[in-house]
């Protein structure tokens, strides 16, 4: 993306730490998987959401918010990315400069979960993958 971004202020940023906590406790136990800021965790996440169709308005949203924000998150982890504002959403500004969406990947893969347009790849993986190579 090349927009303009700008910081994201701390109520935003406490809101995302709250949700990467849900997902680390009551989401990986529901799930049944340790979730970790590493690929093999959106591998597992990418399955979870390829598998999640069917589900009510409400909740979807709510995974959206918590799986959003722990992919978020991982990637200003594992990439020294930072929360932005660009194009009106909540985005990862990666230590290059690029701008990612994780919560559109997360609803895409909700939507589409079928990896075919994305090499073989599944969205929240494809999206890690944009952000190891670059």
């Amino acid at each position: 993306m090349s927009s303009a971004v700008t910081a994201v202020k701390n109520d935003v940023i406490a809101a995302i730490e709250a949700n990467v906590g849900i997902a680390q406790t009551d989401l990986a136990q529901q799930i049944g998987v340790e979730l970790n800021f590493d690929r093999q965790s959106l591998q597992l996440l990418d399955h979870f959401l390829s598998h999640s169709g069917g589900l009510d308005p409400e909740t979807q949203e709510s995974l959206v918010d918590i799986i959003g924000s722990f992919v978020g998150q991982l990637l200003v982890q594992q990439f020294d990315g930072r929360w932005v504002i660009t194009q009106q959403q909540l985005a990862v500004q990666l230590n290059h400069g690029e701008a990612v969406l994780p919560f559109a990947a997360v609803l895409i893969q909700m939507a589409e979960p079928s990896p075919t347009q994305h090499q073989g790849q599944n969205h929240l993986e494809a999206l890690y993958q944009r952000a190891d190579t670059a």
